[in-house]
């Protein structure tokens, strides 16, 4: 499965995790309800593996195998296409220059955002956002 695909697949398992379908040896549906909460109000900072572990009282590798297990990708994989999510999202919402967005989102800067923005996405984050339908009309009443 590419990168691309992969969100929407993450999305499906934790909606299935937060009706209370789970798998054996991942995370219960407190544990995942917590992490991506915390994920979510976060996205902005620094995040560690570790930091999301001790919110689920698990060890770093324990946390890392059932997080995998429970959501299909690592924490870290996810925490990257959350943040993307959240750019596309301020990219057709505002008219922020995409070095704000990157900082805003948690990428360290915008080098670092536009290789990981065209490692998911495939095209670089100015392009995406020209091509999108509100980047084209918001561009023309400028």
């Amino acid at each position: 499965m590419g990168v691309e695909n992969a969100l929407p697949v993450v999305a499906v398992q934790v909606g299935n995790l937060l009706r209370g379908t789970f798998r054996p040896g991942g995370l219960a549906t407190w544990q995942v309800k917590r992490t991506v909460a915390y994920v979510e109000a976060n996205l902005g900072s620094k995040l560690a593996v570790g930091e999301m572990a001790d919110l689920v009282a698990l060890g770093k590798c324990h946390f890392s195998r059932a997080f995998k297990r429970s959501l299909g990708s690592s924490p870290m994989a996810y925490v990257g296409l959350r943040r993307v999510e959240r750019a596309k999202l301020m990219m057709t919402t505002t008219s922020e220059r995409l070095s704000d967005i990157a900082l805003a989102c948690g990428f360290a800067d915008q080098s670092h955002f536009n290789r990981y923005f065209r490692h998911v996405v495939g095209m670089s984050p100015g392009l995406w956002r020209r091509m999108s339908d509100y980047g084209t009309v918001r561009r023309g009443t400028r």
